[in-house]
């Protein structure tokens, strides 16, 4: 068994070229030994490329058409940990005889049954959203959350939540950092929060520097030399434009009619609908289901969609021929920069006016404190987790980023 140990810190949303940019302005010291160490790289995440999806890649190792999570619903609710259908990064530490202790990592609610210390991330929707007892009942104590307010317009107060949540995950991760474990993987949402919402780099840029600082102080109360692991499931692009793909199916003929403003159990309600030839798999950035009999045609069209003499999408693949054989939806559209799809949110086809300033795209980042390769996929972290932690796999999608 190995007697290596390793520090896991997500970032939801954080790309290179932001990362970067912070390190050349020697703000963010503790990445930069990090990335000096070992290397940095860009690291892409699966389609759709929102969180999800994507951290259920890093979990399992696999591409979703074996992972089983297609985007954020499934069965009229949000998906969880019991959404994904392949070995996890859980089990096969759990196999080894180690331990890890996650915090507010993404698609780890309910938590797994090998974990007994540890706090759950989004989406979360059961009362034990940390183990054990007493470190559930310290969180209510500081008044935590797994998600800030829903943004309201109120930047100022949004921005001082956000804030505040990073710095009460940090305050429990140093208390559970001193417990026994192999992995310690703690994730920071807030980042994608702030750039879904707030049109101010240096907001964001002084996030990353306090997140910064948290690494740095954690990885001194390790007190060893700690060996450490930044990865983010996706990155961030500009919005200029959302297509509603429920109301363009409506419009085309697909659908009887489009889906209701409230987007909570889409998925259902849009499965249950009579007689649609296709409907969106999702409210945000997700698929579209389609009978055999139209599925060409849906694709052939949302191919020639435009707006304003420009293309929508870049791709829009048949989901067999992206992802293998699965159970997830027909189609996987993959908008042109600047664009955004999502289904339910207006009566109208084409949306320029949104309080969302910034969407997911598939180039997050990876820094290492031992050497990485250059090209990176989510899929990729968890056997390049098992081979420094000397752990055996088999049939994984991914492969080791360490350098032999």
């Amino acid at each position: 068994m190995s007697s290596k140990k390793l520090l896991i810190i997500g970032l939801d949303g954080a790309d290179k070229q932001t990362i970067l940019k912070g390190i050349n302005r020697n703000e963010f010291q503790n990445l930069s030994d990090i990335a000096h160490q070992g290397g940095i790289s860009v690291l892409k995440s699966p389609l759709p490329p929102v969180t999800p999806v994507s951290m259920s890649s890093v979990l399992t190792g696999q591409s979703p058409g074996k992972h089983g999570v297609y985007g954020f619903e499934e069965d009229g609710g949000y998906v969880d940990y019991d959404s994904i259908q392949s070995r996890t990064l859980f089990d096969y530490l759990d196999e080894a005889g180690m331990d890890v202790i996650p915090v507010n990592v993404p698609m780890t609610s309910p938590l797994p049954e090998s974990v007994d210390l540890g706090v759950s991330g989004f989406p979360v929707a059961e009362a034990e959203f940390a183990r054990p007892y007493p470190v559930r009942e310290k969180l209510r104590e500081m008044d935590y959350s797994v998600e800030p307010s829903a943004f309201d317009g109120e930047e100022e107060r949004f921005v001082d939540e956000v804030f505040d949540l990073a710095e009460k995950r940090f305050r429990i991760s140093q208390e559970l950092i001193d417990e026994d474990w192999d992995v310690f993987f703690l994730m920071f949402t807030g980042d994608a929060r702030l750039q879904h919402f707030i049109d101010d780099e240096k907001v964001i840029g002084d996030f990353y520097a306090e997140i910064d600082g948290y690494i740095g102080e954690l990885r001194d109360r390790i007190g060893e030399d700690i060996e450490t692991l930044v990865v983010s499931d996706h990155g961030f692009s500009e919005l200029e434009v959302r297509v509603d793909l429920g109301q363009w199916l409506a419009q085309e003929g697909y659908m009887e009619k489009a889906p209701e403003s409230d987007t909570s159990k889409l998925y259902g309600e849009m499965k249950d609908t009579p007689n649609a030839k296709a409907y969106p798999a999702g409210a945000y950035m997700g698929g579209i289901y389609a009978g055999d009999g139209v599925k060409e045609e849906v694709v052939r069209k949302l191919e020639e969609l435009e707006y304003e003499g420009r293309k929508v999408f870049r791709d829009v693949f048949l989901s067999e021929n992206l992802y293998g054989e699965n159970d997830g939806p027909d189609i996987v559209p993959v908008p042109r920069r600047g664009f955004s799809h999502v289904a339910g949110y207006s009566g109208e086809v084409f949306m320029e006016e949104s309080e969302e300033v910034k969407i997911p795209d598939r180039e997050g980042v990876i820094i290492s404190s031992v050497e990485i390769d250059e090209k990176a996929f989510s899929y990729d972290v968890l056997p390049t987790v098992l081979e420094y932690l000397e752990i055996s796999y088999r049939s994984l999608d991914g492969s080791t980023l360490l350098q032999s």
